[in-house]
């Protein structure tokens, strides 16, 4: 068409000729004259130039077709061009690249070929093998999101990205060269999208992908602004992050990571801490505490964390007195009566209650709401045969017993729960009136289901890792009447503290489906946050600041996403409190609120 002829003409016109802003194009006359075009044509091609932004239309006298600031970047057909066009176009670079390379990594872990993996972990150990220079950094960007792009088997997505894509790439790479920070953050993420695409976890591979754009569009930020840094300004603040994300707690650490990830950003965003940011290094530790130990090392040594989190209870239990003998602080995610002694572990705190806490919670609502005068109510553990499963069960039977429990065999669910048929069995010939699970809302969808399919009557209660949204998304019919403990506050709950949290949830992953775990994730960010401001502000930014920041907090109230926080020199968990729910019409609904173990429960209704 000659209408789009002439505007393909002009706007390569624009880019090679360099026309300035407020520049203009020749008269319509000429326009005709150059084109051999009637005058309806050429103001067919320039009224849709103006639409595209190219352009300004003036008329009158001293009017014509004048070329708008953002010509140079709407002109181009080349995405090579578009650095070129301004300072800020790097930035925007990064963030189209998070439009496109997570679905692109997710579409490798799922169509890779052996061959692929060869590829991509080819291009890393290249690296590994040559000095780090500028150059090397450029060229290791481009070789292994190549190979990422050709493992989607998809001709339409490495024809775009091959040539469109990394050439720039490739010029933002060497743009970001610009600390050693960048290079190792670079490759640490690098090696978790390679680990993921390898395990075919396109979730994992996806989010990696986009978490380190999110980091690269910082850096992108640093390198901007760094002339106008004085030199005295402070260092950001790392914090290492040790998470299951890929094995049988997942659907747990994915959320959590998420929330951490979601709230770090608007923290940052907002000042961070007196200035600083705040760097999240999340590891997955697959659920190996062996792993985790070897993630805790890297984090003190390579990365100089200020404190750490872990997830699974057995990475803490081998972690934690490493850490306190070199003087890390830990705010953990792993509640375990113990590392709960300020005296043997006294840089490790943890939201409360501890495991052993809700299972009291859960046995005094089971008590009260007991009505039969004739016999105690009966009740069985179902736990996997773990660190986290067997944690509450010693003093859990003993206080189970001391309530004029009866208590059942313990029946052992291991990871991941595909089929507990065996286990249902047994609770049927025992014929509890109650059993307590210590699991996650993924493998207890399983054995809800077994139960319902053999009938059983029994009523089934989970802690806080079973207590969330996802149980009766997963369940759907089988979660009916589930009863559930939990300290904090469910995903949407009418709190002053979830209107933020929904905010940037629905700002950044307006498709993700969240949950209570998501909100946990925010929480720990924002305690973490309010121990640093105050150590900063005291001059003691370090292990020990941290403590006594944490010690001193009588009553925090983190906007009702979780009980109100109080720590003290002799107890490092923050509350004893918990809610307890049921699944109600497909939706867990409160029950009761501000239970303890040494509290009155309210009366049924």
């Amino acid at each position: 068409m000659i209408v789009q002829r002439i505007i393909e003409t002009l706007k390569t016109e624009i880019m090679d000729r360099g026309i300035p802003t407020g520049g203009r194009l020749p008269s319509e006359r000429e326009l005709q004259v150059k084109h051999r075009a009637g005058r309806g044509t050429i103001r067919e091609a320039l009224k849709t130039m103006e639409g595209m932004g190219i352009i300004k239309i003036r008329k009158g006298r001293g009017g014509g077709a004048f070329i708008t600031r953002e010509a140079g970047l709407l002109a181009s057909c080349r995405l090579y061009d578009l650095p070129q066009a301004g300072e800020d176009s790097a930035i925007l670079f990064c963030g189209f690249r998070r439009m496109l390379e997570p679905g692109m990594v997710k579409l490798a872990a799922l169509y890779r070929s052996e061959e692929d993996l060869k590829d991509i972990r080819a291009s890393l150990d290249t690296f590994a093998n040559i000095p780090h220079t500028r150059q090397a950094f450029a060229a290791v960007n481009q070789e292994f999101f190549q190979a990422v792009c050709r493992a989607t088997h998809n001709i339409y997505a490495v024809t775009f990205y091959t040539h469109q894509v990394l050439p720039v790439l490739t010029e933002s790479a060497a743009v970001l060269y610009d600390t050693p920070q960048c290079v190792e953050k670079s490759m640490y993420y690098f090696t978790q999208m390679a680990d993921a695409v390898s395990q075919r976890d396109a979730m994992r591979s996806e989010m990696i992908a986009d978490v380190y754009l999110v980091e690269m569009e910082r850096l992108l930020k640093k390198a901007k602004d760094r002339a106008m840094r004085s030199k005295g300004r402070a260092s950001d603040i790392n914090w290492g992050v040790i998470l299951d994300l890929s094995s049988m707690t997942m659907d747990y650490g994915q959320q959590n990571a998420m929330g951490m990830i979601d709230a770090a950003r608007y923290l940052n965003e907002n000042g961070g801490i007196h200035g600083r940011r705040l760097n999240l290094f999340i590891h997955d530790d697959q659920y190996q505490a062996a792993e985790g130990k070897q993630a805790y090392l890297r984090f003190r040594d390579q990365h100089k964390v200020m404190g750490i989190f872990i997830q699974p209870t057995g990475s803490n239990l081998l972690v934690a007195p490493m850490a306190m003998q070199d003087t890390v602080f830990m705010l953990s995610g792993a509640p375990t009566e113990r590392l709960s002694n300020p005296r043997e572990f006294p840089y490790y705190f943890f939201f409360g209650p501890t495991y052993t806490d809700l299972v009291k919670i859960a046995i005094k609502y089971m008590v009260a709401a007991w009505q039969d005068v004739e016999r105690p109510p009966k009740l069985v553990f179902l736990y996997p045969d773990n660190p986290y499963g067997h944690d509450p069960l010693v003093e859990g039977r003993r206080f189970a017993t001391s309530m004029g429990v009866e208590v059942g065999p313990d029946q052992v669910i291991d990871w991941p729960t595909v089929d507990a048929t065996r286990q249902m069995r047994a609770l049927a010939a025992y014929k509890p009136d109650y059993a307590y699970i210590a699991s996650t809302a993924m493998n207890t969808a399983h054995m809800l289901g077994d139960a319902r399919r053999l009938g059983l009557a029994t009523r089934f209660i989970g802690n806080q890792r079973v207590t969330n949204e996802d149980l009766p998304r997963l369940a759907l019919q089988h979660a009916e009447g589930f009863l559930g403990v939990q300290p904090f506050a469910l995903y949407g709950a009418q709190v002053p503290g979830m209107a933020m949290v929904v905010k940037e949830h629905d700002r950044w992953h307006p498709y993700h489906h969240p949950n209570q775990v998501y909100v946990e994730g925010w929480a720990f960010v924002r305690l973490i946050a309010y121990a640093l401001r105050q150590a900063d502000e005291a001059g003691r930014l370090h292990a020990d600041g941290l403590k006594e920041a944490l010690e001193s907090l009588k009553e925090f109230d983190l906007g009702g996403l979780t009980p109100p926080v109080t720590f003290s020199p002799t107890r490092h968990c923050s509350t004893n409190q918990a809610s307890m729910y049921e699944v109600k019409g497909g939706r867990f609904q409160l029950l009761a609120s501000s239970l303890a173990p040494d509290s009155l429960v309210p009366e049924q209704t």
